[in-house]
């Protein structure tokens, strides 16, 4: 605990601090110590985990910056406001005027994503100086601070809205707190589940409360999202009116991959890329989108939806446990729990086998971008045609990279 060790402090201050686990360190004799090293080996995979598919993964990052503008519009900001605030935010970002100060000094920028998350698990690396692994882990840990300043970036424009609805300056500060969210806020459960059970725990628990504000004060924000399909059929129709009869429009709709409808989330890109059309599955935007995706999976008998969906059990260590404990019961290849596929052939040779277990653990940890299932996968497919006989587009690709995932209309 550093300088709080050995101090008295309020039960409220302390409940923020300690987890579940967190009360019981030091208290069950002869298990501590192993109790202790396996936890914080879960916790340090959980956060190296959390690096590889957030701060370090570009589509995530692009995802992130666009919901962030999302969630202020749900807030009640229009987009001329954000537009235009975002850009005094820059200004003030380079130059540093009283205001952006006082919100410095006000803790605007101590609690993001990146600064609460990633410190819990650097923590763990406190003990490391002067080796290799150090220079890795404080590197990274460099890196992912300009990930937070994604989120400081949106909450001092939100904070800059506030003051010019003549807001004093600490309930600015709260509501762009609130808005682009305060992650040391949290249950101390919920603390907990982020570090070992339900890694992105923190952002669905924050979420929640704001979808359900902005959809009862002001649902027409909301609705404006969930309209944008039948406002990209409508311009594609009208771009492509001389060209597509309205039963060809119909057979189009029929294309739409399954997955992306039973979600109810796919735009048409309203443009042919090499002569075909594309769809574009929007939810990885939305800031409810996991929610709607959850919501629309049970509707469809899918009960594993909302596991999936919110990450639950979706740490490294349980991942990589269920992988080979299920099969090792089974007697047979361990299956990816992502594809569902064998990690390896029961005939590979022993060397082919501990390759496809290492791309495993790669794939894993990895930025998703740089696996062969990512950006860079689809990069070195440019040109070549699948097993359906599908050539992937430059477009495809591109969009991959930063997120946007593109289905070809079969």
């Amino acid at each position: 605990w550093g300088p709080l060790a050995g101090t008295f402090l309020r039960k409220e201050v302390a409940r923020d601090l300690m987890s579940f686990y967190g009360k019981e360190r030091g208290n069950i004799k002869g298990l501590t110590k192993t109790i202790d090293a396996l936890v914080d080996i879960d916790q340090m995979a959980t956060g190296l985990f959390k690096i590889g598919k957030v701060p370090l993964n570009l589509p995530t990052v692009v995802r992130n910056t666009i919901s962030n503008p999302i969630q202020l519009n749900m807030s009640g900001m229009n987009f001329a406001d954000i537009i235009k605030n975002m850009v005094r935010t820059g200004e003030d970002f380079i130059h540093k005027p009283p205001t952006y100060i006082k919100a410095f000094r006000a803790g605007l920028f101590k609690t993001n994503w990146s600064v609460t998350e990633i410190n819990e698990v650097m923590n763990q690396f406190r003990h490391l100086k002067g080796d290799t692994f150090a220079d890795v882990v404080g590197a990274v840990k460099n890196l992912s601070k300009y990930y937070g300043k994604i989120d400081d970036f949106f909450k001092y424009t939100k904070l800059l809205d506030g003051l010019d609805n003549k807001l004093p300056f600490d309930k600015a500060v709260i509501e762009a707190q609130k808005w682009v969210m305060d992650y040391s806020l949290a249950d101390p459960s919920i603390k907990w589940a982020r570090k070992h059970f339900i890694p992105f725990a923190s952002y669905s628990y924050k979420i929640a409360p704001l979808v359900a504000e902005s959809g009862i004060k002001r649902p027409w924000v909301i609705a404006k999202y969930m309209a944008l399909p039948f406002a990209m059929m409508g311009l594609a129709k009208e771009l492509y009116k001389d060209e597509m009869t309205e039963e060809d429009w119909q057979g189009l709709k029929r294309t739409i991959p399954e997955e992306v409808t039973r979600r109810q989330s796919f735009l048409l890109i309203p443009w042919k890329i090499n002569d075909k059309w594309y769809w574009f599955d929007y939810s990885y935007f939305l800031p409810w989108g996991n929610y709607m995706n959850a919501i629309s999976g049970i509707s469809s008998g899918d009960i594993k939806s909302p596991f999936t969906q919110f990450g639950i059990g979706g740490t490294p260590t349980l991942t990589a446990l269920k992988t080979f404990t299920g099969a090792t019961m089974r007697d047979e290849p361990p299956k990816d729990s992502f594809s569902g596929y064998p990690l390896y052939n029961r005939i590979d040779k022993p060397m082919d086998k501990a390759l496809k277990v290492s791309e495993y653990f790669y794939n894993l940890f990895a930025p998703s971008m740089v696996t062969r299932f990512g950006a860079l996968g689809y990069t070195f497919d440019i040109g070549k045609e699948d097993k359906y006989g599908r050539v992937k587009p430059a477009e495809q690709v591109i969009g991959k990279w930063f997120g946007a995932n593109l289905h070809e209309a079969d």
